[in-house]
């Protein structure tokens, strides 16, 4: 979690809308070496990425209908 936190600037954005499609990794690989993080705090950080980009996906259907 705490990676996730300091990696929220690393958001790609898409379109016209700007939706988020996912984290910029180089960026986070750079957050990962400068704080000492390993795999296992990138696979988790995957697991959360994923939670995230599907519950602001799932609010953007539900608002805009």
């Amino acid at each position: 979690m705490e990676l996730y936190l300091r990696s929220m600037s690393q958001w790609v954005h898409a379109g016209m809308e700007g939706i988020k499609v996912g984290l910029d990794y180089a960026g986070v690989r750079l957050v990962m070496e400068t704080y000492g993080y390993d795999a296992r705090a990138f696979e988790g950080l995957q697991i959360i990425e994923r939670t995230a980009l599907s519950a602001m996906h799932k609010a953007r259907r539900e608002n805009a209908t």
